[in-house]
């Protein structure tokens, strides 16, 4: 994905982890800087992260352990949103409560209206859909 600033970014996550590549293009030279978000004491809700990543308005979506239900199976994705330094982590009820088949059906890219807070998205081996946040950002 590019972002505003026309650099590259590119991330892989993992549980809780979310690692990023920020690719910068200055004058035919090329900086390539990397970082890891740890998200393993960071809570549902709104967080700082403490630094600013200069990415905004960034949208993915981890495998949050500390996300539990009270059934045999579910997922535990979280809905992940960097602005700045501010971070907000939304458990994304609707995929994970309807249980999918772990490995095998996930949420993949997400973009989000600010105006509506409607975040739309796209997966593997499952709909493209569309959902409200405006009550949980």
């Amino acid at each position: 994905m590019f972002d505003q600033n026309g650099d590259l970014i590119i991330w892989k996550t993992e549980e809780d982890v979310i690692n990023i590549s920020k690719i910068k293009t200055n004058y035919g030279l090329i900086n390539k800087i990397d970082f890891t978000i740890e998200l393993k004491g960071l809570h549902a809700g709104k967080n700082e992260l403490g630094n600013n990543y200069g990415l905004s308005n960034f949208v993915t979506y981890v495998r949050k352990s500390s996300i539990n239900y009270d059934f045999d199976y579910a997922e535990n994705f979280a809905i992940v949103i960097i602005n700045n330094s501010s971070i907000d982590i939304i458990p994304f009820d609707w995929f994970n409560k309807k249980g999918g088949d772990y490995g095998y059906v996930w949420p993949a890219t997400a973009q989000l209206n600010l105006g509506t807070f409607e975040l739309t998205g796209k997966g593997m081996r499952m709909e493209n859909f569309s959902i409200q946040l405006h009550n949980q950002i």
